[in-house]
């Protein structure tokens, strides 16, 4: 049982360290180090991830065997899309929401 275990713990290491082992995502330059900005960003559509993280891996939720094997998200009677036209109603004081 103790083997198991320890089986267990080596392969999840080994698992973690595999997916920490990210590369850059192509087209963008993340920096680690946090710079101030010099106002040329703007210029240069790969600078503008400067002081950014890199995008993260998403979970989604499904109902059925039968969407997740849709693979998508949109597939899910769960997702919704939060693309539209919004409208908002502004109120200078909260009272006058």
């Amino acid at each position: 049982m103790k083997l198991k275990h320890t089986i267990s713990v080596a392969l999840m290491c080994c698992a973690m360290w595999a997916t920490a082992q990210e590369s850059t995502l192509k087209g963008f330059e993340y920096d680690p180090t946090p710079n101030a900005p010099d106002g040329t960003e703007w210029q240069s559509p790969e600078r503008l991830s400067l002081n950014k993280e890199q995008p993260r891996a998403w979970l989604f939720s499904y109902a059925t065997q039968q969407e997740a094997l849709r693979v998508l998200p949109d597939g899910s009677t769960y997702f919704r899309s939060l693309d539209g036209t919004w409208k908002f109603s502004w109120a200078p004081e909260p009272s006058q929401r």
